[in-house]
């Protein structure tokens, strides 16, 4: 059941994340020539160039998040139902950040392997 509590936060929180999101990813725009703006013509450039973008923008919102429980936690004044709400927002916040790093190191895993067995193609 979503309260308007809920809806409050949640709106703040979308609010807060835009502008580091947009301050994340930085455009450059180039006057003189236009050129490939990912640098890479192969897949594997454009899933790596994807990839890591995602866990740049999955560290900023779990490190966004860890403060913004952590702040739950501290307004929570003992409230047991806002102490866990604080509970389950750290920890889906750590699983989510597990599960970027670890999609990221699996990347990496496949990568380097497919590297060593078919270096023409790396």
């Amino acid at each position: 059941m979503i309260t308007d509590m809920n809806r409050k936060f949640f709106r703040t929180a979308l609010v807060a994340a835009v502008p580091l999101l947009l301050a994340v990813a930085p455009i450059a725009v180039s006057a003189a020539s236009f050129q490939n703006p990912l640098g890479n013509a192969n897949l594997q450039g454009l899933v790596n160039i994807i990839l890591t973008s995602i866990v740049r923008i999955g560290a900023v919102l779990c490190v966004f998040f860890l403060i913004l429980s952590g702040f739950k936690f501290v307004t929570a004044q003992g409230n047991a139902g806002e102490i866990k709400s604080a509970k389950e927002m750290l920890k889906w916040t750590i699983i989510g950040g597990l599960i970027t790093m670890g999609a990221f190191a699996i990347s990496e895993i496949i990568k380097n392997t497919l590297c060593s067995v078919l270096p023409a193609a790396c």
